[in-house]
């Protein structure tokens, strides 16, 4: 599903094409990834805004870590992007920086979740 109108990969939300040949073409078993990341990352993501409120360091950098390569995972590159800068600032006890960026990591995983809800209901 792509974001534009332009077929380049910087502008889908979800590369499935790329997360497909890193599987060898095993569709069903992208599908359950997918389904994965729908039914964990948002505890995830609701167990990072937690972190955050207590200004734990050590678990909001594991959180920004898990979630960058559940987003490598699905193909959503720039959901990966966005917890990189997170997980980078978390290392170096920028809770204020991870903070500021919170609200895009939310935005980008509404929209990865909802490319893969569509992805998953053009089933073959």
């Amino acid at each position: 599903m792509e974001s534009n109108s332009n077929n380049n990969k910087e502008d889908k939300v979800v590369d499935a094409e790329e997360a497909l040949e890193r599987l060898d073409g095993d569709r069903t078993l992208l599908e359950l990834i997918w389904q994965t990341f729908i039914d964990e990352a948002s505890h995830k993501m609701s167990e990072l805004r937690s972190a955050l409120d207590n200004n734990d360091v050590e678990v909001s950098e594991r959180l920004a870590h898990s979630i960058k390569g559940a987003a490598a995972n699905i193909g959503a590159m720039s959901l990966k992007t966005v917890a990189f800068g997170m997980e980078q600032a978390a290392k170096k006890a920028d809770l204020d920086t991870v903070r500021s960026n919170l609200p895009l990591l939310e935005s980008e995983f509404q929209k990865a979740v909802n490319c893969l809800l569509e992805l998953l209901k053009k089933r073959d």
